[in-house]
């Protein structure tokens, strides 16, 4: 279990782990934005920055916060 994420956070999609699950999802969003690997690697990683600060009780769906917050940052 990492430091932030406890096994209800896991459950409920707003753990680390949930955001290791759907990385590959954000990626590919950034990427179709921004045309470029590294680029689109910048994002995931601001956006990874972005969810160690966030207040997780206050987010439902991890994967749709995820998918948001690249797709912003990437425009």
């Amino acid at each position: 279990m990492s430091k932030g994420g406890g096994e209800a956070d896991e459950k409920s999609g707003t753990g680390d782990m949930a955001f290791e699950r759907h990385r590959a999802r954000a990626f590919a969003v950034a990427y179709r934005i921004l045309g470029s690997a590294s680029d689109a690697d910048d994002m995931v990683q601001d956006a990874w920055f972005r969810w160690q600060g966030a207040d997780k009780t206050n987010i439902r769906n991890g994967e749709a916060w995820l998918v948001t917050t690249v797709a912003r940052l990437s425009i």
